[in-house]
């Protein structure tokens, strides 16, 4: 999302542990405006990912996207209904909110009188936090397949 056009890019390749991934550019939707409520949330999204997830804020870094002389805000995109369109997901955004990845690592103690009870659903298009590693740093994975 940015307020000002971008320039024609060329599709290019990322590298990641999964391998390469081709990345392209195209206009979605232009000539809308959003509330000050959604701009917000918006904003915070960015920022956590950015933050927590990719960790690339660094202490010299401040983030004013207001200030910035380019401000691009990377959002997720979902299909309207049966069309070929897409638009920002705001649902998503504000699962990702009030979700438990984003309040912090929950501490559930698992005992004989509560024991750990495995749900296929909890973990289905799931993101885990493995409890043995770094709590203040923890990694985050991704289930593709249970």
């Amino acid at each position: 999302l940015t307020a000002k056009p971008i320039p024609r890019i060329p599709h290019f390749p990322v590298y990641t542990r999964s391998g390469e991934v081709t990345i392209s550019i195209e206009l979605q939707k232009s000539g809308f405006t959003l509330s000050a409520q959604h701009l917000d949330l918006i904003t915070r999204l960015h920022q956590y990912i950015f933050s927590h997830i990719l960790r690339l804020e660094k202490p010299a870094l401040e983030f004013k996207p207001t200030e910035a002389d380019s401000a691009y805000c990377v959002l997720p995109l979902n299909v309207v209904d049966d069309s070929n369109t897409l638009d920002l997901d705001f649902k998503f955004m504000e699962d990702i909110e009030k979700s438990e990845a984003r309040i912090g690592i929950p501490n559930t103690q698992y005992t004989k009188q509560n024991p750990f009870t495995f749900k296929l659903e909890d973990y289905q298009d799931a993101v885990i936090i493995p409890r043995y590693r770094n709590f203040d740093q923890p990694h985050r994975f991704y289930v593709a397949d249970v």
